[in-house]
This record gives structure tokens, sequence and C-alpha cells, in this order.
């Protein structure tokens, strides 16, 4: 019956792959075709493959322009409910599909993708979408249309649905405008970012209808889950037009306080190269704060910061250093002053005031780390920052690159001041025509658990504008072993994280637990602290807010841990 079901699978989507290049699909006939599919789903999630191993072809597609350009904003995202623990990519497809976006998710019971759904309208230029998923599993959608000749961003959120014991999503298919403060300028390129799932923030790029001249950083933001918005407002206002090019802002939550950290590039100095510029919103104030992070240095322009926010609440910057010397006053025609390789560096926020940038080198050819491109990052639980980018299989001197370009990864702790090689992602061999690129890894990252790691997605493709969108998880047990050594408490069944810490510090379970659980914290001098306990409810985490018995702070210094009346680590409080 199973292999019956899944050769139907496979017939109607061969079908449709035949069918695609000479037609084009409205909404509707998506989403019939989707439910088609659906018939078919009757088995529960399990939980061993999700996410799913190995190299993954998601999807194939002919277009005119990449599907996933430009890593501003989150094209992937990981839904964690219950047991259910799977990935979503979304893409832009133009001209097929009538130029919408859509998105897939890894379907377990079938062992294979999701046929791609829409969540855009027809025929609009409905593209650069970006995506983000709440604690329920609900997907929240932004991405840019044409209205009346201009661009304007429009947000729409999917409903998980679980009830039948297979995973499927209710798109909302009435979008909400929620840009257009400047009737006679484009809003552009949108990052999405949620917190405690009912602040949405999110932020954009308002430009001349050139798109070559930056006006402002709009933003717009819902306290309500999506259900109504704020209104636009002004993230960022220069007095004339901002100096720079590729204004792509991301976007990453302050885990602990709801406030939103955002970063772009531009001439902030006006000394004719391109600086890393940090916007902070202030939940309780609804404010916005700007400073610049990182000043370019000579005639080398900074670009494409990509921002996160760890357990600390610790601001941490990835970025690239432009191999040539455009992006400054002088050179602001082309998107092109802003790359698209580079050198990466890495800035952060630890005590008030920005580091001085530190070069992320990768242990290969000294050379290929010159012409690093289309860089994305992550955060995890112990306050690592992970990244992926593209780099070349060789490179000269001179920086001209020897093909393919494929995936690579790495992570780095700015506590320990430590890089940690992941290795390579994409698997292009040396001589082959495709290349690897603009590679998505997933924001929040777990270092225990189910499954630990980070998932990739990125596009595979040639000079006949055919792309392989493709997707791959890499376990945290491979990071490793490259570098490092298993904590005993990971191998207790639990982790302790981040550590150190500045607020929140976390235990958590790699099994659901029953039963009271007391979490006791003890000085270096073995005075008791703070007892937190779970009151016999089943859980999987516990948290002590870094506060003694009396509601005070505690001291920066060393504290030890008890579980039931055992001691199983030690944890460090920072300032």
């Amino acid at each position: 019956m199973l292999i019956r079901q899944e050769f139907q699978r496979i017939l109607i989507s061969f079908i449709l792959l035949l069918c695609i290049p000479f037609f084009d699909m409205n909404a509707d006939s998506i989403y019939a075709m989707k439910h088609h599919n659906k018939n078919v789903r009757n088995e529960v999630i399990c939980k061993e493959d999700n996410p799913p191993q190995g190299l993954q072809r998601i999807w194939s597609t002919y277009c005119r322009y990449n599907p996933i350009m430009y890593l501003n904003a989150k094209h992937i995202v990981n839904v964690e409910v219950g047991s259910y623990n799977f990935p979503v990519v979304v893409w832009s497809e133009y001209p097929h599909w009538g130029k919408q976006s859509l998105f897939s998710y890894w379907d377990d019971s079938l062992k294979s993708w999701s046929y791609p759904d829409s969540f855009t309208s027809n025929g609009d230029s409905a593209s650069r979408p970006a995506v983000c998923a709440d604690s329920k599993g609900n997907l929240h959608f932004v991405w840019h249309q044409v209205l009346s000749g201009y661009y304007r961003i429009y947000y729409t959120n999917a409903t998980l649905d679980t009830s039948s014991g297979y995973v499927h999503y209710n798109v909302n298919r009435n979008p909400k405008l929620i840009s257009g403060m400047y009737p006679f300028l484009q809003d552009v390129f949108p990052a999405i970012a949620i917190f405690n799932d009912s602040l949405i923030m999110v932020v954009f790029s308002v430009e001349a209808p050139v798109w070559q001249t930056g006006y402002a950083i709009g933003c717009n933001y819902s306290t309500d889950g999506g259900s109504s918005w704020t209104g636009v407002q002004n993230a960022y206002l220069d007095t004339t037009w901002i100096r720079g090019s590729w204004l792509l802002a991301s976007i990453a939550p302050d885990p602990n306080t709801g406030d939103m950290w955002v970063s772009f590039n531009c001439d902030y100095t006006e000394d004719n190269c391109m600086d890393i510029v940090v916007l902070r919103w202030n939940a309780h104030t609804n404010t916005w704060t700007n400073e610049v992070a990182a000043i370019g240095q000579g005639i080398q322009a900074y670009a494409c910061p990509a921002i996160a926010v760890d357990y600390n609440s610790v601001p941490q910057i990835i970025f690239q250093e432009n191999q040539d010397h455009h992006g400054g006053i002088g050179g602001l025609a082309c998107y092109e002053d802003c790359g698209p390789v580079g050198t990466l560096y890495i800035t952060y926020n630890l005590a008030g005031n920005w580091s001085n940038p530190v070069k992320l080198m990768l242990p290969r050819y000294e050379m290929c780390n010159y012409v690093s491109g289309y860089h994305s990052v992550g955060i995890s639980e112990d306050n690592s920052i992970y990244f992926s980018t593209a780099q070349p299989e060789s490179a000269l001197p001179d920086t001209q690159v020897v093909f393919p370009f494929n995936v690579y990864y790495a992570k780095y702790n700015i506590y320990q001041g430590t890089l940690t090689y992941g290795g390579k992602v994409s698997e292009i061999s040396p001589g082959e025509s495709r290349h690897c690129g603009w590679c998505n890894i997933q924001y929040n990252i777990h270092n225990y658990g189910e499954s630990p790691g980070p998932g990739f997605y990125w596009v595979e493709y040639d000079s006949t504008f055919y792309f392989d969108l493709m997707y791959k998880h890499i376990g945290m047990q491979g990071v490793k072993e490259k570098r490092e050594t298993i904590s005993q408490e990971s191998q207790k069944g639990f982790g302790i994280f981040p550590n150190p810490f500045k607020i929140n510090l976390n235990i958590k379970f790699k099994e659901e637990t029953q039963g009271k659980i007391d979490f006791e914290i003890f000085d270096i001098q073995g005075r008791f602290i703070r007892r937190v306990f779970s009151n016999g409810l089943s859980t999987n985490s516990l948290t002590w807010d870094g506060k003694d018995q009396y509601g005070r702070n505690a001291r920066p210094g060393i504290y030890f841990i008890k579980i039931n009346g055992a001691y199983t680590g030690k944890a460090v409080k920072i300032k």
C-alpha cells in the first residue's frame, strides 16, 4: 500500500515538473495540487528522521533570477512542536508560478519535501521572501510585491495543523499590506524576527525607484502575533540620502528582553567608505537608537552584515570587507559596489562597546578566505555564532578564483576567542560546471536534544538558469570532534547554557522529565543562592534568572549547580 502511495506521489510530481515550464500556475491551482498529495498521507511523524539526514534536493526550477538571493533575511526556519521537528524553506520563482513566492517543508510521513505551496498572490512580482516560526509551529511570511507601480511589503501566515497525524499548513490567503509611508519610493528586501510568539518585527529598505539610492530603513511591528500592525515608522532616516549600496537590513531579537537589533551597511562616517551600522529598538519605550559598529578602513568598504543576539543579550555581527574599493560616496551607482565577495570579520558588543573586528579565516588555502561570499549566521545555546559562506575550490594570490564554489561553515565563540571549523557542506566536485551559493543557515541552533547541529539551505546552479534548491543537516557531534570534547553534562542527558552567562542560565534535558526537579545554585564559597523547581510538572528545561533568593542580582563569578541534590556542573556569570 505504501509503495503504491509513494509511486502515485512521484508520478504526480513528475507530470507537474513536465508541465511547469509551459504555463504559469495561480494560487488556487497550487493549493489544490498540494491537497491532492495530502490525501495519501496516513503516517504519524517519526522523530528519528527529523530533520532529514544527508544531502537533500528540495526542488529544481528554471528561474530568470536567483530564487533565494539576498541573505539579510532568513529563508529557512526549523519548526519544533512536541515530537515534530522539521525545516521549512522559502524562495521566489520568476517567471513561472505566476511570479510568486513559495514554501516547502520536510514531510517525514512521506520521507520527502512537501510539494511547493504559494503564500503570495499571482502575477505581481511577489519575491524576496523571508520566514520565521512561533512556538506553535505557525509560519510568518513577508515579501515585497508591486502595488500601483511601486514595491510594497506584505505579510501573511500559515497555521500548523497536525490533527490528522501528519503535518499540514493552512495558508492565510489574504495578505496584509504593512508598508507604504512614502508613496513614490520603493519598499524592498524585508527581514522578519519574532519574540515570544506575539511580537513580530519587520524591517526593510526604502529606496528610490531606480533601486540604487537609499532613503531610510523602514519598520512595522505587531504585538498580537500578526493579527494587527502598529503602523509604518522609520528605524533609520538620513538627512538626505543614505550613502551606500545594497542596503539590506538584517534583524535579530534579544531572547531575554524582546529588544530588536538591526544591522546594515552605509557610509555612516562620510569618508568614502561604507561602515557597519547598528540600530536598536527598545521594546519598552518603542524608540530606535543607532551607532556605528565597525568603520570601513581605507578604500575597502564593509558590507553585508548578518546579526545574531546570543543568550547573554550580546549582539554579534559577521560582515564582509569588500574585495575592491567601491562602496563609498564616489561609487554608489551599482549593486556591485557591495562585493559580491570579500573577507569575513566579526564584531560584538560585550560591555557596551563594539569590539575591534576579528578576521575569520577558515583553515583552507589562505586566498580562498579573501573571496568568501554570501554568508549567513545562526546562534547556538552555548552562545557560539555559526556562519556559512561560499568559497572557491582554490584561488590565486591575486584572488582570481578556481571554480567551483562550495558551501563551508564554522563557528566562533567570542567568550573563548576560538574559531572551530565545521567543513564543507555542499558536495560539488572539482571540474564540475555547477556552483553553490547563497547558503542560509538556520538561526536557532541546538547543542543538545533530539537534533543538535545546524541546518543549511542553498542553491546549486549553472549558466542555463536552472537552480536546484538543496538542504543538509549536520549534527553537532561532527563539529565538536574536530576541536572540542563533549561536555560531561551533555553525556549525562542535559546541557547547561549559555556558559558563561550574563542574565539567564538554562538547563535543558535531552528528554522530557517527569516528577519534581530541584535546580539549586551555590556560589564558590558553598553558600546557597537560589532554588528553581518544576512543581512536579513534566518539563525539558529550567531557567535561573541570575537572581538570589531575595530577588537581588547575583554577583559575577563561578556558581555550582545541583540537580535533585547531586552536584552536576558549574557556570560562570559575567558582567
